[in-house]
């Protein structure tokens, strides 16, 4: 895949289910060439705000849902000291929240609140300029005030194709 000159870049999504090490970051690094990238998916440890069961019910809140010193240890530092050069944008994926968190006051406090987690990561690490990313599962944080916020701490979204998300054509007008 590495070696096709049309594909540069691949995404690492298993470290969404647990936490890599720079070590294992550090083994894809050595196996593709220097001006190939990879978009890392960050763990659910840190986007998911329930723990799940085995078979993905929600079991527990999740005490490390946007924890940026969770981040910064389990996800941000080993990727960027594994990959070096090689790392690309750094993906944090909300997956479905529960109704109960964008009920009452509404997406307000969630969107502010990962607008703090967002600005508290780091803008370099070693000789990194992380480029961070967000992709949605909740249709109605795709807000103006949700695009507002990741323009004030320069973070991409992405436009994903999911079947709670609206078409890819309004999420890119966004």
């Amino acid at each position: 895949y590495a070696q096709h000159p049309l594909l540069r870049t691949v995404s690492i999504d298993r470290s969404y289910y647990h936490p890599l090490t720079a070590a294992d970051f550090h083994r894809y690094a050595m196996q593709v060439p220097a001006a190939f990238r990879f978009v890392v998916k960050a763990p659910a440890l840190l986007t998911d705000a329930v723990v799940r069961t085995a078979r993905g019910a929600p079991a527990a809140e999740n005490p490390h849902f946007l924890d940026a010193g969770a981040a910064l240890d389990c996800f941000v530092q080993p990727v960027c000291e594994g990959l070096g050069e090689r790392v690309g944008p750094l993906l944090f994926q909300l997956p479905p929240l529960p109704r109960e968190m964008l009920a009452g006051t509404g997406t307000q406090p969630l969107i502010e609140r990962l607008g703090a987690f967002l600005g508290e990561l780091p803008s370099s690490i070693g000789g990194s300029k992380p480029i961070y990313a967000v992709e949605l599962r909740n249709a109605e944080l795709l807000t103006p005030r949700f695009v507002r916020m990741l323009g004030s701490v320069g973070v991409r979204l992405v436009v994903g194709i999911h079947p709670r998300m609206p078409v890819a054509a309004r999420q890119a007008a966004a």
